[in-house]
């Protein structure tokens, strides 16, 4: 699992947004389709996510703990 630490609260703000620059820095890999996308851990190649495309925002479920830390 992937923790994902050094989150910024913004009032009112309807969604959290994932810095996809930070985690390219740290090495994880995506991919993007029409539909869907992934994102896959550096080191195991195994996939950490996998999200959805919702009109013409690709959206993440965060509906779980996650411990390894992906900013660090």
């Amino acid at each position: 699992a992937t923790l994902i630490d050094n989150v910024l609260f913004v009032d009112g703000l309807k969604h959290n947004l994932l810095s996809i620059s930070r985690l390219y820095d740290k090495d994880y890999k995506f991919v993007f389709n029409k539909d869907c996308y992934t994102i896959s851990n550096p080191i195991t190649n195994h996939i950490e996510f996998v999200g959805n495309r919702i009109s013409n925002t690709y959206m993440l479920k965060l509906c779980f703990i996650i411990t390894l830390d992906m900013f660090n």
